[in-house]
């Protein structure tokens, strides 16, 4: 019987080779897709501010699958009438304030000109009605209440494309907020792409405040949802050859194989 040795190394090197191209393939795979998606997600997102279809284009960026530009930002084309709803609400609740200490004041007054009854017993002062409590309580709360809006309005107007919160919408009510509010701050996006062994996958991320209600707002299309759903069909082909030729540039031998 004859024997043999078989020098395995060079086999080895191969196979180790061979595993390192797929799982770039795949990335380029994912990368791909991940831009497919940021296209799709560009296409439908609605534009106003432009903060909303941005920060899916900086989340593609940050995960390197796009290389599409930042749109610039823009005051809302309903920037002006925003501005004066703010308006309308600080002097809503300034009046409510005035109201209310002019009614504290006024009991005050009374109860210092106030005189002795007939039989010589102090008469009961008005400050001790519940009304005044009420009024006080109105005055602190119409108060605190100024000072947020005044705040907001700040916000809204050392900025050109704030985000406006209605209070009358009925996110705001569910949330029990009884003020308009701003964001100012321009959140972007996140994304990165990320291995569990050998698979991979993009993950985007938008940080902006008024993402969510983008997405469940029934007349904006689900930007979202839509965009997976054309993805699946739309992204098959370019992952696809992404990959192969990933592949091709790493492991020929195993493209030509496969061919």
């Amino acid at each position: 019987m004859s024997t043999f040795n078989v020098d395995l190394s060079r086999m080895r090197a191969k196979m180790r080779a061979l595993e390192h191209a797929s799982d770039y393939a795949a990335d380029k795979s994912v990368e791909a897709l991940g831009g497919v998606l940021v296209d799709i997600l560009d296409e439908l997102s609605p534009r106003d501010t432009n903060r909303y279809a941005r920060a899916w284009i900086d989340a593609g960026r940050k995960a390197g699958v796009t290389d599409r530009p930042l749109p610039p930002l823009r005051a809302s084309r309903n920037h002006e009438r925003y501005l004066e709803r703010l308006r309308a609400q600080l002097e809503y609740w300034s009046g409510k304030r005035a109201y209310a200490v002019s009614r504290m004041e006024q009991y005050e007054r009374l109860d210092a000109k106030a005189e002795p009854r007939k039989d010589g017993k102090p008469r009961k002062k008005r400050t001790a009605q519940p009304y005044y409590a009420k009024m006080v309580r109105m005055a602190e709360h119409a108060g605190k209440q100024v000072e947020r809006a005044a705040r907001e309005l700040t916000r809204a107007e050392g900025s050109e494309a704030f985000i406006f919160f209605d209070a009358e919408s009925i996110v705001q009510r569910k949330q029990n907020r009884s003020l308009s509010t701003v964001r100012h701050t321009v959140y972007g996006g996140e994304g990165r792409i990320v291995r569990h062994g050998t698979t991979a996958f993009v993950e985007l991320r938008n940080k902006e405040p008024h993402a969510r209600i983008v997405e469940q707002h029934p007349h904006l299309g689900h930007p979202v949802a839509t965009a997976k759903q054309v993805i699946r069909l739309a992204g098959i082909k370019p992952a696809g050859r992404a990959y192969r030729d990933a592949l091709a540039k790493r492991a020929p031998a195993a493209v030509s194989r496969a061919a």
